[in-house]
């Protein structure tokens, strides 16, 4: 085989023809610019003719929902004149029976309101009573340890037992007799 005569190499496998080389041309070539524009202005008119046709409805249930509200209101205040036309001692004592209802809810909550100033009262005290404690707590600490030679409080001699002989007698216990 000489030169001239020998095969190509076939193309790679890996490697696509071009587009070009395809006889075809990418899809944005095919379409002028103005056939682009054209589709847009027609999208555009049909949204807003969509928009339109959405706004119509809404406002024609609007109508037909406050029409059919005024009709419901009319059967059922007919129905509630029948009614009372009918049972007119039930409807005085149901009248009678929510102005107590009204009185009742009145004193219930006047006097649920001043049980509640009274609980604030009673807690706000409390409160004070535990923080003045703790402020008497931290600014007069408890003595320490009584010594053997003497009570630091009292500089008095203690007894055997570490007691100073002055310290004063705890109010809880009973005195102890000597």
């Amino acid at each position: 085989m000489s030169e001239a005569e020998s095969p190509t190499p076939p193309p790679a496998a890996d490697q696509s023809p071009t587009q070009a080389e395809a006889g075809t041309s990418p899809p944005s070539a095919n379409l002028p610019s103005a056939n682009l524009d054209e589709l847009r202005r027609k999208l555009r008119e049909q949204f807003s003719g969509l928009g339109e046709q959405v706004d119509a409805m809404q406002s024609k249930l609007a109508a037909d929902l406050a029409q059919a509200t005024a009709q419901a209101r009319a059967v059922i205040e007919k129905e509630i004149a029948t009614v009372k036309e009918q049972y007119p001692d039930a409807f005085g004592r149901l009248h009678e029976l929510r102005d107590v209802g009204e009185e009742g809810w009145g004193v219930l909550r006047t006097r649920l309101e001043r049980l509640a100033g009274d609980l604030e009262k009673a807690l706000g005290g409390f409160a004070t009573a535990l923080s003045d404690a703790v402020k008497n707590q931290s600014t007069n600490p408890a003595p320490a340890s009584p010594s053997a030679e003497g009570s630091p409080a009292t500089d008095a001699p203690a007894d055997g037992a570490g007691n100073s002989a002055a310290a004063p007698a705890d109010p809880d216990k009973p005195a102890a007799s000597s």
